[in-house]
């Protein structure tokens, strides 16, 4: 939760980590460590849940005086799919961020502007609270032959 508050604050700042390469890697390698120790869908919904959340309560959170009830984040609306709360056109996008493709790619394939790719993109990772495309493509999850 803490990582996904995280975030949201730095988005807010305008960079991350104070733009020092070192803590940007080591942050990701934690990040990494979470998501395959809870899976990718456990760790989306708690890192969503905590980039939601207000800053007096992370820093309940951080400082332990949280109660248990506020610290449990609420399940993912379960339309069937992990993707959740995205429209049809972001879910597109997210299913080619998977695929690996760049926003100008990506723009390509939907006949649609870079800008307009870019803008999707911000909102798949507000909406996923998640900070990279990498969490991106593990939300999406690895695709069927048959899907490509």
């Amino acid at each position: 939760m803490l990582f996904g508050g995280a975030t949201t604050l730095w988005r807010q700042v305008g960079t991350a980590l104070w733009g020092v390469r070192a803590l940007n890697k080591r942050h990701t390698e934690i990040e990494n460590t979470l998501m395959v120790g809870l899976g990718a869908e456990r760790f989306t919904q708690v890192y969503t849940h905590g980039a939601r959340l207000p800053v007096p309560q992370l820093v309940d959170i951080a400082c332990g005086h949280a109660q248990d009830a506020d610290a449990v984040p609420p399940p993912l609306e379960d339309d069937g799919s992990a993707m959740g709360p995205l429209t049809p056109r972001e879910r597109e996008v997210a299913v080619l961020i998977g695929d690996g493709l760049t926003n100008r790619q990506i723009a390509e394939r939907l006949v649609i502007s870079k800008r307009t790719a870019d803008t999707h993109v911000e909102h798949i990772l507000t909406k996923l609270g998640v900070a990279s495309r990498v969490q991106i493509a593990a939300v999406v999850g690895p695709r069927k032959p048959a899907d490509a």
